[in-house]
Parts: structure tokens; sequence; C-alpha cells
């Protein structure tokens, strides 16, 4: 019996045939997936079309296999996303290679790396951040808020979008 299965363009596929088994690597922007599927079956790789040649007695199994690499391809498609902005005189980021470089009221200079998993990017009006799992993803941009948490009576700070912060009017100091 034979079953296609049709993988996104965005994710390469390596079959790696062994003797008791075949190894399937699934690679995105984001992440790499390693499937170890016992040799009841024979993979084969046609364009972004992964073939499975099947005896009709292990179709149970297999369909067990197909939906795990399913929702496999899926997540490393369909990633957690969220936006940030830095809001201030003198607040700057910038983004090289795997690091992160604050700059805070034109003097503090601050240094962190980006985890693998996360992909960070620059969009019109300010970042967003990519990552398949979506603890990881706001475990990470809780840390970068910590630096300069949102100020609400100057309006500057590191915001997401989205963040219930409501400004406050300045103190008054009339006695």
């Amino acid at each position: 019996m034979i079953h296609f299965h049709i993988i996104s363009k965005h994710i390469k596929i390596k079959v790696l045939p062994k003797k008791k088994f075949n190894i399937l690597l699934l690679k995105s922007k984001l992440g790499l997936i390693k499937l170890i599927i016992f040799n009841k079956t024979e993979i084969k790789l046609y364009k972004n079309n992964l073939i499975f040649i099947f005896n009709k007695k292990y179709k149970d199994k297999i369909n067990a296999t197909l939906s795990l690499i399913k929702l496999y391809t899926e997540s490393l498609i369909n990633f957690y996303n969220k936006k940030f902005f830095i809001q201030g005189p003198g607040f700057f980021l910038r983004i090289a290679k795997h690091n992160l470089f604050f700059k805070f009221d034109f003097v503090n200079l601050l240094k962190t790396s980006i985890p693998k998993h996360i992909l960070i990017k620059k969009y019109e009006k300010g970042y967003i951040c990519y990552s398949l799992s979506k603890q990881h993803l706001n475990s990470y941009l809780s840390f970068i808020q910590n630096f300069k948490f949102p100020d609400v009576y100057k309006n500057k700070g590191i915001w997401l979008e989205n963040q219930e912060l409501s400004l406050k009017k300045p103190r008054s100091t009339d006695y």
C-alpha cells in the first residue's frame, strides 16, 4: 500500500535509512524534529512529498505515524509570535547574530543572548519574536521587559503589544 504526505515548502526533509528503522528529520527556521520510524515501512522522498510504502496489515500503525508527522509539521509552520516595542528618548535595540544590544537613556548598554529556539525580527513599529513554544516565548519576553519595565508616568520602557497599562497623570507637588 502506498500513501503520500505533502509537506510545506518551508520545511526541509531528510530521510536517513538504517537497518532496523528510518530516521526522518524535519527542519524549519525555528527547530529540528527527529522522528524514528521502524522498518515496517519504506520512506521515499520526492520533491516535497513523503511516500510511505507499507504492508496492509500495518495500516493502523502507519496511520498513527502519519498523524504524528502531520502534527509535527504543523507545529513547525504554525509557531507562536508576539510583538514588542521600545519607547522613550535614547532607547535603542540592535540585533546582531544571536545577541540583543539595548541602549537606554543614551548611556546604559546591555547585551543579552537570544536562545536558539527564539527568532527576533524587526517590523515597522517594533520587533516580533517567534518560537515553537508559547512558554519559552513568554518567559523570554518577560526577561527582556525586566531590563526596562514600562513607566506609566513617562510612557517609556519596553512595551508588549496589547499590554494593558494606562498612562497616569504626573503627581502634583502642590501642598
